[in-house]
């Protein structure tokens, strides 16, 4: 799976829809599934109507409680659901990064591997794949993130500031760097899709990375594949 993997970018061409509402993130999420090679693998997607709703008393936003923008399980007869918090239906960096984290967990989950990992550290394992799916660029701009919302029933509005994912931004950025490393892919290619200091990050990394050479050319002949089980 991993040799067929690319740089997937917020740029045009990747996930073009008209699509609104839930139709939206059915379209942008088959086309997740496809760019990690699990275009044929049997998921449903549903809409998780739990969000966080503002306190429309307060200018900026701090949720107290971290709901999750996604969810992955199966239900009595093994059938495996991932759900989306419709809260980023509007927020396509969010969304993508949001299903990349889930199917990485869909992969993890029928994997006969041992993991290479503590039980307690699989959601951290769990965004590295993401980002060795293709997925990098999107999970680490979607970490942190402050937007503007408004209320036009009230015609209150203020910011809301986020926290998304499990890998702090500097961890989410190297693997970025390693991904790139052993795909052989231009740094130039992912530098002018990141936040501006996410960019320079980057470049940071790529030249730690450099010296690590021989052991990710050792790495990528022995390590980076999964026992393929494709439901």
């Amino acid at each position: 799976m991993f040799e067929n993997t690319r740089l997937i970018l917020p740029s045009p061409g990747f996930f073009k829809t008209e699509a609104q509402g839930n139709e939206r993130a059915l379209a942008i999420f088959e086309k997740v599934k496809i760019y990690a090679g699990m275009d044929d693998w049997p998921v449903e997607l549903s809409k998780d109507d739990e969000v966080y709703e503002p306190n429309k008393s307060d200018l900026i936003q701090i949720p107290t409680e971290n709901l999750p923008l996604g969810t992955f399980g199966c239900d009595g007869e093994s059938n495996v659901i991932i759900s989306y918090n419709p809260s980023i239906l509007n927020n396509p960096v969010s969304l993508i990064a949001t299903f990349a984290h889930e199917l990485s967990h869909y992969l993890i989950g029928v994997t006969d591997d041992e993991l290479p990992c503590e039980d307690d550290e699989e959601e951290y394992l769990t965004d590295q794949l993401a980002c060795f799916l293709g997925f990098g660029v999107f999970m680490a701009n979607n970490i942190y993130g402050f937007e503007q919302w408004r209320d036009d029933i009230s015609g209150t509005q203020g910011w809301q500031a986020k926290r998304s994912g499990y890998l702090p931004e500097n961890d989410m950025i190297f693997n970025l760097a390693l991904f790139l490393s052993v795909k052989n892919i231009a740094p130039i290619e992912a530098l002018s899709h990141l936040k501006p200091h996410l960019a320079k990050q980057l470049k940071l990394a790529i030249e730690e990375v450099k010296k690590w050479e021989d052991r990710l050319n050792l790495a990528k002949q022995n390590s980076f594949s999964f026992t393929d089980s494709n439901p």
